[in-house]
């Protein structure tokens, strides 16, 4: 980023720049930053949500307000999940992940729409209980006519990026598992019984900022080349770590995981129609957030998130604060630059 001298000074002429307008708005049990917003949205627009469990809290409040969410249509029988929710196995928490998996649709979706036992075989692994998909989030194992025609169902989802009028994605984390023998990110963690399913085979990458940012534009690149026209919300989930498999405390790995994630997200955000959207941050400085695992946000939370992304994406809500604070502010930032009193 390259800023002029007059621009930079512009800029600091907004009240929003200023930690002290900041520190009246955290004073609010709600707190979501300011942010560009570069398109509109409208209810019927279809929205593929990817992401983790934040994602899937979203998705329930976007359909709410009349969108079409193709990931709720998404479903899967009660003996291959463990929770409630029909769509839990969507969850993707690493930058890689977003890139392969709308990587692998890409190729099919070019070439003709069917998915083929080859266009599993990367994501196989053979198990006692039958075959395991490493791509998801849970792996559990099926007959493999079921491996094969559930991956046809993911294709139908993760292709509707090719044709949706927006694409929110909401990576997690930085700590990625990877198959050695497949050359390929997995998106479970490879542990039964506190042991690797296969010993040698699988690794973790902790992915650096600038590796996130790659994978991130990679993914951004693949769907604009077929969807010259989509719309892009990127935002980083505020889901903390479960655990971590580096030798860091979780709380710090945790931090570095988001930090990295948002200097990455905010980057790929500098193109147009590419917006970025402060859920981390608000999950940060708003209180009464976070359920008693302290891990998962209330759904009070999420609502707050959703009713801010409709005013400004879906009723053209201006970023700005408030006229009579912008006034009061410039004439304080006049007074401390040029000494007008």
């Amino acid at each position: 980023m390259h800023i002029s001298g007059r621009n930079a000074l512009d800029n600091l002429g907004k009240p929003k720049a200023s930690w002290s307008t900041a520190r009246r708005r955290i004073r609010s049990r709600f707190v979501l930053p300011l942010s560009q917003r570069s398109f509109s949205l409208s209810t019927d627009d279809t929205i593929l949500t990817l992401g983790s469990c934040f994602a899937r809290n979203v998705e329930e409040h976007l359909a709410k307000l009349g969108c079409n969410v193709p990931a709720l249509s998404f479903h899967i029988p009660p003996e291959e999940r463990i929770t409630e929710r029909p769509n839990e196995i969507l969850n993707l928490f690493t930058p890689s992940l977003f890139r392969q998996e709308i990587e692998w649709a890409a190729e099919i979706y070019d070439r003709g729409r069917n998915v083929t036992a080859a266009d599993c075989a990367p994501m196989l692994f053979q198990l006692r209980g039958g075959a395991a998909d490493l791509g998801l989030a849970r792996m559990s194992p099926v007959s493999s006519e079921r491996f094969v025609a559930r991956r046809q169902q993911l294709y139908e989802l993760y292709s509707k990026a090719f044709t949706a009028d927006c694409v929110i994605i909401t990576p997690g984390l930085v700590e990625a598992w990877f198959d050695e023998k497949q050359n390929r990110f997995v998106n479970t963690t490879p542990i039964l019984q506190r042991k690797l399913i296969e010993e040698n085979r699988f690794s973790v990458r902790v992915l650096d900022c600038g590796q996130c940012y790659d994978e991130l534009r990679a993914t951004v690149e693949i769907i604009r080349k077929r969807n010259a026209s989509a719309k892009l919300i990127i935002s980083v989930s505020p889901i903390p770590l479960r655990y971590t498999f580096t030798d860091k405390d979780v709380i710090t790995a945790n931090q570095y995981s988001k930090s990295a994630l948002v200097a990455a997200c905010q980057q790929v955000c500098s193109d147009a129609k590419i917006d970025y959207f402060p859920s981390y941050e608000a999950a940060i400085y708003s209180s009464n957030v976070w359920d008693k695992d302290r891990r998962h946000v209330r759904d009070k939370f999420v609502a707050n998130i959703v009713a801010e992304l409709e005013a400004r994406y879906f009723h053209g809500a201006n970023d700005e604060l408030p006229d009579s604070v912008t006034l009061n502010f410039s004439h304080r930032l006049r007074s401390m630059l040029w000494g007008v009193r």
